[in-house]
């Protein structure tokens, strides 16, 4: 079963329902006709033919498409130039297209102000059907738009997510047979009451719908690797004879084995830098498929998260021949959606790039992300792209502890105290 989930413009996808009224209700304040506060919401699923059909009673000269022209030239510039997203739609809708879901629009209003207000948010692309009601004659207080639109495209009803913030839409919707999401869009306590009642899920929140993302740094994070990675770069040296004092490691650490290896060039390790990174790969890829350990708490911690529903990923500056067979040896490799090294991506931890490509990828907003590092230039950058950030000790970085807790937004010694 493939679902396709169905969204409303105005008050669903777009904050704009003050823009809406404001264009509409124009005409007749510029009539000097007068109306009742209900106006809006009984306006809202008609359609703009209705619509001007109703305002002819009411008083508005000229004919259907005279009146149609002069809400749309008031209501035009907004929807075109100003009216934002609603917080947290383009994640979901990310998400969604992520997970393979067919994206369509459903509206009321007409493709001139729909596809201007798309694009220019910059979605228009992500949907494979954008509709308006005017393309089928009918309006979202008949059942007869829901059965067209489902023969359209030609599934089951049940396979249809629809989201509208309308109650009448929504109400109309749930006759038809399709499963129906109601949006909040600044409605009062009797307003969302009756949505609640009348739909099968409620959002008051589209990043109350986004996944949880836990992404989890590798090396003295979930690892205790530490010494493994110095006693195999200290082995090279040892091979080649060459003296080093007991600064070498803290030297080394933040270089990466290319630019350690041009290091050890200049203090006299035989070879090209690809022969020496290649020796420490060797040498470190039996450590991380034999000997590399958890660090304590870390297995228990992941699968609580797991059974929680979150979704878990991994990013690390060690290539995969290392990492993807210490996790698969812990056994540990099924639990992560992505498995990540810094060399997928081009770039390291304290590029922000690096955040903001996966924060992409994911589909997701940046504070659906919670980084696990030790590092603490990798845990500033990621929470300076919206993350938010858990630092972790590792007794091979004591000289950061202090700045990890007082920049994370937590700070953990072990897992088995989260």
């Amino acid at each position: 079963m493939k679902q396709i989930h169905i969204f409303d413009l105005d008050g669903t996808l777009l904050d704009s329902m003050p823009f809406f009224a404001r264009g509409v209700l124009q005409v007749l304040e510029e009539e000097g006709i007068p109306y009742g506060d209900d106006l809006i919401d009984i306006l809202t699923p008609l359609g703009d033919e209705k619509t001007a059909l109703l305002y002819q009673d009411m008083g508005v000269p000229g004919t259907v498409e005279e009146i149609i022209h002069r809400m749309q030239q008031n209501q035009y510039p907004d929807y075109a130039h100003s009216i934002p997203l609603k917080p947290g739609i383009e994640g979901y809708l990310h998400h969604l297209k992520a997970q393979g879901r067919t994206l369509c629009v459903l509206t009321a209003s007409p493709h001139i102000l729909t596809d201007a207000a798309l694009q220019n948010n910059g979605v228009f692309d992500l949907f494979d059907h954008v509709w308006s009601i005017d393309d089928f004659g009918l309006n979202k207080s008949q059942t007869a738009l829901f059965d067209a639109v489902t023969e359209r495209l030609g599934c089951a009803r049940s396979d249809i997510h629809f989201y509208d913030d309308n109650i009448t839409a929504v109400t109309t919707a749930v006759k038809a047979g399709w499963y129906v999401w109601a949006v909040n869009d600044n409605y009062n306590d009797e307003q969302i009451a009756a949505l609640r009642t009348a739909a099968h899920g409620y959002v008051d929140d589209f990043t109350h719908l986004l996944p949880a993302y836990h992404i989890f740094d590798m090396d003295g994070t979930m690892t205790d690797s530490m010494d493994y990675i110095g006693r195999s770069v200290l082995q090279v040296l040892d091979e080649n004879h060459v003296p080093y004092g007991p600064e070498i490691i803290d030297r080394v650490t933040p270089l990466g084995y290319p630019n350690t290896a041009r290091l050890f060039q200049t203090m006299g390790v035989s070879g090209t830098v690809e022969e020496i990174v290649a020796r420490f790969m060797e040498l470190l890829h039996h450590a991380y498929a034999n000997d590399v350990p958890l660090k304590s708490g870390v297995a228990d911690y992941l699968r609580r998260l797991k059974a929680e529903g979150k979704r878990l990923c991994v990013l690390t500056g060690s290539p995969h021949l290392l990492t993807d067979v210490c996790l698969q040896r812990n056994g540990l490799w099924a639990l992560f959606d992505h498995v990540w090294s810094v060399d997928d991506f081009g770039v390291s931890k304290d590029d922000p790039a690096i955040y903001h490509e996966i924060t992409r990828l994911l589909g997701c907003e940046p504070s659906a992300v919670t980084l696990y590092d030790d590092n603490l230039t990798a845990c500033i950058t990621a929470a300076a792209c919206g993350w938010h950030t858990v630092g972790v000790r590792d007794r091979q970085s004591a000289e950061v502890w202090a700045q990890l807790q007082q920049t994370a937004q937590r700070y953990v010694t072990n897992f088995a105290e989260i």
